[in-house]
C-alpha cells in the first residue's frame, strides 16, 4: 500500500471536520466536499494530478475556514439566541 494513501485519508477526515463549521455559510460546504471528490477521483484513476488539485482545494477550505471563523462564531450565537439557548 503506498503511503501516500493514509495521507489522503488523514486529510479527507480533517476536511469531515472542517465542513461542519463551515455549514453555516450559505454553500460553506462545498469547498471540502470539493476536496473529497477530487481526493476520490485521484485515488481512482491512480492520478496525481487531481490529488495535487485536491490538496489545493483543502487549502482553499482551511483559508475559508480562518477567514470567516469570526463571522461562523456571530452567526452560530445569533441561532443559539433565537433558540433560546
Amino acid at each position: 500500500m503506498p503511503p501516500f494513501l493514509n495521507v489522503i485519508a488523514l486529510i479527507c477526515f480533517g476536511l469531515g471536520l472542517v465542513t461542519f463549521p463551515l455549514a453555516v455559510l450559505p454553500a460553506g460546504e462545498n469547498v471540502p466536499a470539493a476536496a473529497v471528490l477530487l481526493f476520490g477521483l485521484a485515488l481512482t484513476v491512480d492520478d496525481g494530478l487531481l490529488a495535487l488539485f485536491g490538496l489545493a482545494m483543502t487549502g482553499a477550505a482551511v483559508v475559508a475556514l480562518v477567514y470567516f471563523w469570526p463571522k461562523i462564531i456571530e452567526l452560530c450565537l445569533e441561532l443559539a439566541a433565537a433558540v433560546g439557548y
